[in-house]
């Protein structure tokens, strides 16, 4: 099932200082990133074991390494996902690159060029230079069966997955249907 929400920076900036609480309280990653060149620019947590986006580009991964979640392909990258058993990495050059567990496709990341990837439960949902998501993997409750519209966030969890919606700017005299309907509920709220 998924969820819209209009853009928050309040949300954005909650959702970074988590991760920079993580960085500094995360058990065992100074040794982890120790074993790798440079500091951890990121961090995200799967079952059972974490990754961490060095600020090289590599991706340093400690703990379960049951299915393979961990073993993070050499190369550059600009964002690391951990999921319940797989990763997802978004490389420098905007392709995805998923590894460990590929039960239900969640690792079969499709060709093309992203700007944001999460790694849920058993699926993956990765956010188009467009602006449009595309999820793969599991899909039992329809958490892999993204809406159309254009999104400036995307996070796939367990059952679910969720969106930001994108708004266009009001200086291009755009406007969505779901921001119509937003201004007539509110107009009607006052």
């Amino acid at each position: 099932m998924w969820h819209h929400m209009l853009t928050s920076g309040l949300a954005l900036a909650g959702l970074l200082i988590l991760a920079a609480a993580a960085l500094g309280v995360a058990s065992g990653w100074q040794s982890a990133v120790a074993q790798q060149s440079g500091r951890a620019a990121a961090i995200s947590t799967g079952y059972g074991y974490t990754c961490a986006l060095l600020d090289s580009g590599e991706i340093a991964c400690w703990g379960s390494n049951r299915q393979g979640q961990r073993d993070a392909p050499a190369g550059r990258f600009h964002a690391v996902s951990a999921g319940s058993s797989h990763s997802c990495g978004l490389r420098k050059t905007g392709a995805v690159t998923c590894w460990g567990s590929n039960w239900d496709g969640q690792a079969d990341a499709p060709t093309g060029r992203f700007n944001a990837v999460s790694a849920g439960e058993f699926h993956s949902c990765g956010l188009r230079e467009t602006g449009a998501v595309e999820c793969w993997g599991h899909n039992v409750r329809g958490q892999a069966a993204a809406p159309a519209g254009r999104f400036s966030a995307i996070s796939a969890g367990g059952l679910h997955s969720c969106g930001l919606v994108s708004r266009a700017p009001s200086s291009a005299g755009v406007t969505t249907t779901l921001a119509r309907r937003m201004r007539r509920r509110g107009a009607s709220a006052r």
